[in-house]
């Protein structure tokens, strides 16, 4: 999939040239690397969270995984003491 933008996409991006601030997270939650395990979990979340864009799994996990600014290296998910 090229680099496109749909309507209603939310793109977050850093620059990553510069000095860069160690996030600080609530009492009891750290980051851990995004693994393809994870995809339905993060997949279920973002359906409860945009109730209004609800791609199904086969088609969200194509395009994100094919698009060309993924990179799963550069993925974190806030998780808590338990991995939820």
């Amino acid at each position: 999939m090229q680099n496109s933008q749909l309507p209603g996409d939310i793109r977050l991006r850093k620059r990553l040239d510069g000095p860069t601030n160690s996030p600080t997270f609530p009492v009891g939650f750290q980051l851990k690397p995004f693994e393809p395990s994870d995809a339905c979990a993060v997949h279920a979340l973002l359906c409860e969270a945009f109730v209004d864009q609800n791609p199904d799994f086969g088609t969200w996990w194509r395009d994100l995984s094919h698009d060309d600014e993924y990179d799963p290296a550069l993925v974190f998910l806030a998780v808590d003491h338990d991995g939820r």
